[in-house]
């Protein structure tokens, strides 16, 4: 069964979800190519998303409540 889930950035002062990828890998090179340091995800490509990993000096962190 394929997942439809997105993953995507979140940047900016009121938190802007953006979808990059299909895959959490993707949404991490991307984040890391584009200066983006949180990467979340877009359950079955609904409204609301969370934060899956956060990058803190230059390595990515998985957050504990996902």
């Amino acid at each position: 069964m394929k997942s439809n889930n997105s993953y995507g950035v979140v940047y900016g002062p009121n938190n802007i979800y953006t979808d990059v990828s299909r895959t959490l890998k993707g949404a991490k090179q991307y984040a890391t190519r584009n200066g983006y340091n949180k990467v979340s995800i877009r359950y079955n490509c609904g409204y609301v998303c969370s934060v899956l990993a956060t990058k803190i000096n230059n390595k990515w962190v998985n957050h504990e409540n996902n």
